[in-house]
């Protein structure tokens, strides 16, 4: 009779391995090192970190949504100019905020003081070239040069003026308190000798110059704004006559601001042939400046303002003449300069102008990371694996020790109750399953020292 075969026990649950989880299965087995994976990781992160800080500290804050800008006087070149930037750049989101002057000096003066006199601390504005320098406001910069600004002598009897030397004795216009115009004509006529002690000035300027010109209180008036202004062109349909100044290229070598300009005959009514004549003068660079803490973002709406206002020909320019960069009062930004070499920046060509520049801000961040993630993700691989491998690596040198001693008696005992300490340690060791097989061959070397040993 048989004897029953007993049912096998019941499975051991508490030793029994469970399957490897999502983590384990990518480690590559049923052991997964957090302490190792850590290690690895941490300095990747530091780096990142550290890489993503410093990018982050060079990016600008989003450009802010309004500019402050000084123009001029009211119904002048200057406000009418910054009129028409105010509704293009409307079209991008920004709100050009305007504030009158009483022309380029006090323009000047406002944007090289922060704040200014009047508690506003204005972004740009329009100065004329020759009114300042880098010295006197090191912390400006040239957006553009924009257009020309002829500076017409008016007079009711003068033609012809074929040296300034002759105005001796004449009442003269030479402009408004604090205006460009004032500084530039008072500087002309002291370098001709004229001065208040052998004529009469008078700060008059605009349509009082006009007036008293007509009415025969002045003999002589120095007048400034671009030939396309309503006033001007009033002035050329007038009674009074545009005199030509012989002495313009002459002039133009004593001041390099002033650019000397021919009017052609005709060139104002050519049905009427007016003027009667070619005329000389000069014609100062309006410039577009900005202080050097300006977003550079908003550089590229304005020029692209520019371009739109400025960019026509006209009596004294080509088509594409302006903006330009071609002025040296203060040094060109940055962003301008790039702007004069490539145009628009690419991704404002296809983009609103506020999603462009917040992905451009965003590239300067990620793009950094990227680049140091692309060869991280090799390294760390590799740094990890080493992590773990050196866990085994370790024994083999005391291995090599054991084998070159060749211990005899005691020693020999001694060595391999040594053996079988190295042998219990690698048992305990948690590896991940795809580094197991060195794991195996560490036992088998285990195993051929004793060999040695015993042998």
């Amino acid at each position: 009779m048989s004897t029953p075969v007993p049912p096998p026990p019941p499975p051991d649950r508490s030793s029994a391995t469970k399957p490897p989880g999502f983590i384990g299965r990518l480690a590559g087995g049923f052991h997964f090192s957090w302490r190792d994976t850590l290690i690895a990781l941490l300095p990747v992160v530091v780096l990142i970190g550290l890489v993503g800080y410093i990018a982050q500290r060079l990016v600008r804050p989003a450009p802010p949504s309004t500019i402050v800008m000084t123009t001029g006087t009211a119904g002048g070149a200057y406000d009418e100019f910054a009129k028409r930037y105010r509704s293009i750049l409307a079209r991008s989101g920004v709100t050009l905020e305007l504030h009158s002057s009483s022309g380029a000096v006090e323009n000047y003066e406002r944007l090289r003081s922060s704040p200014a006199a009047d508690g506003v601390t204005y972004d740009v504005g329009f100065i004329q070239s020759g009114i300042g320098s880098m010295e006197g406001a090191p912390h400006l910069e040239t957006i553009a040069g924009v257009y020309y600004e002829p500076v017409w002598l008016f007079s009711s009897h003068l033609d012809n003026l074929a040296k300034l030397s002759d105005l001796h004795g004449k009442r003269i216009g030479v402009g408004s308190p604090g205006s460009g115009l004032r500084r530039l004509s008072l500087q002309i006529l002291a370098a001709a000798g004229i001065t208040e002690g052998n004529a009469t000035f008078f700060e008059v300027a605009g349509t009082e110059a006009a007036r008293m010109l007509e009415r025969g209180t002045l003999d002589i008036a120095f007048i400034i704004g671009a030939p396309e202004s309503p006033f001007i062109q009033g002035l050329f349909k007038g009674p009074l006559h545009i005199v030509s100044l012989a002495q313009s290229e002459a002039i133009g070598r004593y001041f390099p601001a002033l650019t000397p300009q021919v009017l052609p005959q005709g060139a104002v009514d050519l049905a009427e042939g007016r003027p009667e004549h070619d005329v000389k003068l000069l014609a100062a660079t309006s410039i577009l400046v900005s202080r050097d803490d300006f977003h550079p973002a908003l550089v590229h709406l304005l020029l692209e303002a520019a371009a739109k206002v400025h960019g026509g020909p006209g009596l004294f320019q080509k088509r594409g003449e302006f903006p330009s960069s071609k002025v040296q009062d203060f040094p060109v930004s940055e962003q301008a300069t790039r702007w004069f070499q490539s145009g628009r920046p690419f991704l404002q060509r296809y983009l609103p102008f506020w999603l462009a520049n917040l992905i451009e801000r965003l590239l300067v961040v990620i793009v950094p990371i990227v680049a140091l993630a692309i060869p991280l993700t090799r390294i760390v691989p590799a740094f990890y694996s080493w992590r773990v491998r050196s866990k085994i690596f370790r024994w083999y040198g005391e291995l090599q020790q054991i084998e070159r001693r060749a211990p005899d008696g005691s020693d020999r005992r001694a060595v391999l109750q040594r053996l079988v300490e190295i042998e219990a340690s690698v048992n305990a060791l948690k590896i991940p399953l795809a580094f197991y097989h060195e794991v195996h061959l560490l036992r088998a070397h285990i195993d051929m020292v004793r060999g040695h040993l015993a042998a």
